[in-house]
């Protein structure tokens, strides 16, 4: 595990009883940059008439603590919930903002964008209630 130094053990007394137990986990910022990965492009005419092709970038991993807690929501408010709160984490509030403003934005596109995004925070896995795999397995 690289830098992080070993956890000291510290003695409780429990009932009367020495108990061996283990140091607090510090958790501290890694300063990493995540990696992104080209999701979607918008192409708009300019003022000149010229088409404009805008990229959208998504994160390619993301902490555990957004599974947490896209599995918080979707526990709390269902499905639909939790899948736009892990898109608009992923893509963020400009790339969310535009595929909300895409008048031509399509049932097929949106479900692959969205399956990205939920093996992105919930891991593709049978178990991953957003994926297509989970779906056919359902039905």
């Amino acid at each position: 595990m690289g830098n992080t130094p070993k956890r000291q053990r510290s003695a409780e007394v429990v009932t009367g009883e020495v108990v061996e137990a283990p140091a607090p986990v510090v958790l501290r910022p890694t300063g990493k940059t995540p990696e992104t990965v080209h999701l979607f492009s918008i192409v708009e005419e300019n003022e000149d008439g010229e088409e404009v092709e805008k990229k959208y970038y998504a994160r390619k991993e993301v902490g555990f603590n957004e599974t947490l807690r896209a599995g918080k929501i979707y526990s709390e408010r269902g499905e639909e919930a939790a899948l736009m709160y892990s898109l608009e984490r992923l893509v963020g509030t400009e790339g969310f903002e535009a595929l909300m403003n895409y008048e031509e934005l399509d049932q097929e596109l949106f479900e692959e964008i969205c399956e990205f995004a939920s093996k992105v925070v919930m891991g593709p896995s049978k178990s991953n209630p957003f994926t297509t795999e989970r779906k056919r397995s359902r039905g």
